[in-house]
């Protein structure tokens, strides 16, 4: 059952919460609000969800969302 909750989040993530560059939207809506601290626990969603299954597009998910991050000054931001 978490497997199937998880995979369907994930679907749901990249076609409603990412942008076609990576950033994450606030919410299923598009928002206008870049709001850096929806990068990192997005990025680690996908994280694990590259450990859980092994799919290299949950890796490449993650990847772009950091790259996005550091890109929008997150190097400079505290992100727990």
């Amino acid at each position: 059952a978490l497997d199937d909750a998880t995979a369907r989040f994930a679907r749901f993530a990249r076609n409603h919460l990412i942008r076609e560059d990576g950033s994450p939207r606030d919410c299923s809506r598009e928002q206008t609000i870049d709001r850096l601290y929806n990068y990192p626990w997005l990025a680690e969603f996908f994280l694990n969800q590259f450990a859980m299954r092994g799919d290299a597009a949950d890796l490449k998910e993650a990847g772009r969302i950091l790259s996005e991050y550091y890109a929008r000054g997150g190097s400079r931001f505290l992100a727990f």
